[in-house]
């Protein structure tokens, strides 16, 4: 790919009612992932996922993580599945920035870990990484329709 992966996403997603972030870590794993060729796999499903990034027990897309005894606290990341090739894209929610009557950024979704489901590792990653984001991200609850 000429064009750099995070720039052509945020051009895609400007129409869409939740914006898209990501760590710099996991702007690390998609870069791995453009090597292997399945970048533009993992990027349609961050795009299809963008348009309801819920919980699928509100009606979304989105997976629940969980505490596990092995890999640990994974809440209040959600995460999608790519079965066909064994990959899954973490992300939490973001609230909305208000300030008085004007949106000063929108609700987002933040992508923490991009990684193979491989021996758990995707969710080791994701409670390490956890430490470092876990304030920025809300619960899903708080977007309840």
């Amino acid at each position: 790919m000429g064009e750099n992966v995070i720039d052509v996403l945020q051009r895609l997603i400007i129409e869409h009612e939740w914006g898209l972030e990501f760590s710099k870590e996991a702007v690390k794993d998609l870069r791995y992932y453009e090597k292997t060729g399945l970048v533009e796999t993992i990027l349609a499903a961050i795009l299809e996922g963008l348009n309801n990034p819920l919980p699928k027990e509100d009606g979304g897309t989105g997976n629940l993580l969980g505490k596990d005894r092995e890999t640990g606290d994974g809440r209040p990341a959600l995460y999608w599945k790519l079965r066909s090739i064994g990959i899954r894209i973490v992300y939490g929610l973001e609230p909305p920035i208000i300030k008085g009557d004007k949106v000063i950024k929108k609700k987002n979704v933040f992508v923490l870990v991009i990684g193979n489901r491989r021996n758990k590792e995707v969710y080791h990653t994701t409670v390490k990484r956890l430490t470092k984001y876990r304030k920025r991200l809300s619960g899903p609850k708080r977007f309840k329709p």
